[in-house]
């Protein structure tokens, strides 16, 4: 039975849930199947841990996200997650579990997983699915964050294995009434002055290593002195990794005292997505995270010289 099939056949409850510190993809893949599954199922709902950052705000359905799960789900979608443990909540309680995603690493749970490490972004997997459901329930409120998260997770179509899937995937959605240039503006030309505070901020404390790696840091102190969190903060590790000649780059965010998020890009020299499952992370070749305890000094080295080691 596919992943369709299994859904199709539910009849209790849904659950649609992605990753803590949600991102274009984990926002657009739950919305965009949950924007689709509401006309079918009459008892789905999505859920994030963590507040939706002030860009995506303006997608369809965004409100109806919910911070906390329900006691039991029937069926629960994990959609651009690697684990169960990355959703942020404990003791997820659910008949039947599936997985739609397109990390590298991660955990595979059963006969309904959908994952392909190839695809562009989870979103483009999940039009698939949906394709194969029902095409004609793939209306604009469906395909808007869709759209979103294939657009971010490629960084605006710079960066994926298949770009040949990103572009008829963009192609295909653009046909359902949605205004690709207005998504891409409100996502990445509407900027509050408080997060170009907080760059400069970031910028001061650019690091680079032997001219493969270059890194910036993100204080506690920074967020409270700009007003601003970590959400303002996602499309920052490319400024390192924009530096010429540079192989990889890196952002620290201290998260709270002796406790760090990792960001690591890279330009196809070092597979990140099995540095970072060293340390308990996961991702993609050239785009991977990871949390780490311990002082910034001591985070930065760890990391840094682990990397180091690729170019040796």
């Amino acid at each position: 039975m596919s992943i369709v099939d299994r859904i199709k056949r539910e009849e209790g409850k849904i659950g649609i849930i992605s990753h803590f510190d949600p991102d274009g993809d984990a926002i657009g893949s739950v919305l965009g199947m949950y924007n689709f599954l509401k006309k079918y199922k009459p008892n789905v709902e999505a859920v994030l841990k963590d507040d939706i950052p002030y860009l995506f705000q303006f997608l369809p359905g965004v409100e109806e996200i919910k911070k906390t799960p329900s006691n039991y789900y029937d069926l629960l979608l994990l959609l651009d997650v690697s684990d169960i443990t990355r959703t942020g909540f404990d003791n997820l309680n659910f008949g039947t579990l599936a997985r739609i995603d397109h990390h590298k690493t991660g955990t595979n749970y059963g006969d309904f997983d959908y994952i392909n490490e190839t695809a562009p972004s989870t979103t483009a997997l999940i039009v698939d699915i949906l394709k194969e459901y029902d095409e004609e329930g793939i209306t604009k409120e469906v395909a808007e964050p869709l759209y979103a998260g294939l657009l971010t997770d490629t960084g605006g179509f710079k960066y994926g294995r298949d770009f040949k899937k990103s572009f008829e995937t963009a192609l295909y959605l653009s046909g359902k009434g949605i205004d690709c240039q207005e998504i891409a503006q409100k996502i990445f030309l509407r900027k509050r002055l408080e997060v170009f505070k907080l760059l400069s901020l970031a910028l001061n404390t650019l690091t680079v290593v032997e001219d493969k790696i270059a890194y910036i840091v993100l204080r506690k102190e920074f967020f409270e002195m700009t007003g601003t969190d970590s959400q303002d903060a996602q499309s920052f590790v490319t400024y390192p990794l924009s530096v010429d000649d540079v192989a990889v780059g890196i952002k620290f965010t201290e998260a709270d005292d002796n406790f760090w998020k990792v960001s690591l890009r890279g330009k196809n020299r070092v597979d990140l997505a099995a540095i970072a499952e060293e340390f308990g992370g996961g991702g993609h070749i050239n785009a991977a995270g990871l949390r780490m305890k311990g002082d910034e000094e001591t985070v930065i080295n760890t990391v840094v010289s682990r990397i180091l080691k690729e170019f040796e």
